[in-house]
This record gives structure tokens, sequence and C-alpha cells, in this order.
């Protein structure tokens, strides 16, 4: 359920999605007229924008129809889909969205970024001498994303799109699963459907016979764990992703 009052600044309940729906007006004044300095990332999809609503800040991804094409409005209702069905402490979850003039989907904002930036801020740590997370509390982010894994998985929907930037810390530090614009459902022991993912992370079977299948994110979810835990990048050597994909692939 929305946290946002209903009737507030245009806002109402879609009584099928159970979550805010805002009119363009509203996202637009929460991002003061969709400003580039309110610009925090941007995907496939679409910029992202933080933003304040209610006096709570969110960050809303915003996909201008008119030159966004079909494959952000299948991303669109797909993420719609998959967060209005699916619910989890260690899911990012949708607050509201629109649909017109523009579609847009609002987060809460995650105000200890993510993944990403916990691996590359680590030499700038190691540089000021902060204190970095310990091994034990690396472990536990990395237990948060499998929960949130094996729920999407028992929801039998696969994300096919994990990766350290796709996992982002909410003001707690707890691990939340983002990006889940590209997730599909799988019937039976696996779907039939196009190759995506991020170089560096797709699982190389999935990519030759477009099967995809839970053990897709298991491949992807192992390389994650390989670089955190051991505080490697996107850069990684080709040897340490090869014998990692090895591993994860020779298991059962």
């Amino acid at each position: 359920m929305s946290a946002f009052t209903v009737g507030a600044a245009g806002t109402s309940l879609d009584e099928n999605t159970h979550v805010a729906s805002f009119p363009l007006a509203t996202l637009s004044r929460a991002t003061s007229n969709w400003t580039p300095e309110n610009i925090i990332g941007r995907g496939g999809f679409g910029p992202v924008y933080k933003g304040s609503l209610n006096n709570r800040e969110v960050a809303i991804k915003r996909l201008e129809v008119a030159i966004g094409g079909g494959q952000g409005i299948a991303e669109f209702e797909r993420e719609l889909a998959t967060l209005t069905r699916c619910r989890h402490e260690n899911l990012l979850p949708l607050l509201g969205y629109c649909r017109a003039p523009d579609l847009c989907l609002v987060y809460p904002f995650m105000e200890n970024g993510s993944l990403f930036d916990l691996l590359h801020l680590t030499d700038r740590r190691e540089r000021k001498g902060a204190l970095l997370p310990s091994f034990i509390s690396r472990l536990e982010l990395l237990r948060q994303v499998v929960s949130g894994l094996v729920y999407l998985h028992g929801e039998n929907f696969v994300h096919r799109d994990i990766k350290s930037a796709n996992i982002l810390l909410d003001s707690l530090g707890t691990a939340r699963i983002g990006d889940t614009g590209l997730t599909r459902e799988v019937e039976g022991d696996f779907t039939n459907t196009q190759g995506v993912g991020s170089p560096g992370y797709v699982d190389p079977r999935y990519v030759e016979t477009l099967e995809l299948s839970e053990a897709s994110d298991v491949f992807s979810f192992g390389l994650l764990w390989s670089r955190h835990v051991r505080s490697l990048d996107g850069k990684a050597s080709r040897r340490s992703n090869a014998k990692t994909a090895y591993s994860v692939r020779s298991r059962p």
C-alpha cells in the first residue's frame, strides 16, 4: 500500500494495482519541472530524477512516450506488473506511477546508493582512513540479495539483470533489488526469450540458447558475490570472471 494520501495533490489509488496513481503535473512539481540537476541516474527506461512528494524523498523514473519507443513502454508495463504483485523487504518497493502523457514509476529514494557505489568508493574510503564494511556486513548484504531472489523465483519471476548497480541500499543499509524492468515470468523449467542483461554479469548459456531460467540469476549472483566480497568492480580480470563462472556453472 502506498504511503501517499489519497486525494492529495491529485493522487488516487488504483483499485487494480493498489498503489498511488499520480498526474504528471504532480511529479513535475516534485522534481522542479524535471530539472537536469535532479537527475540521479539513467537506464534503458530513461532518466531517474530525485524529487520530493508529501515531504518524502523519492526517485522517479520517467519515459517520454513520444521518444521512448515500444521497448521502454514494455519495460514500464513489466516493472509495474512485477512490483504490484511482488512485495518483499529486499525488493525496491513501488510507491506509485503515472501513465499519461509520459510514463513514470515512483520509488522511495535510496540514500545509501548501491553496491556499485560501495565497491567503487572503497579506495576513496581507504585513502581517508575510514572504516570499510566488515566481511560479515558484506555477507549479510549478499544474504539479503539471496532472500529477495528466492522470493522472486518463488513467484516464478527471473530478474535477468542482477548486478551491483541494481542492488540499492536504503537508509538502514538494507539491500533492495531494483530495476525489475527486464524481469520475466517463467513457465515450467525455462522460458524462451530474447537475450538481455548487462555485460560482465549476463549468463552466457542464456545468451547462447535464449532459454531463461532461475539459473541465469544464480550465475549473475555468483559474479556479484565474487566482486563484492573481494571488492572487485566491473573491471575485474577475465581470469577471475572465468573462474567464478566455471564454479557457478559446475554446481548442480
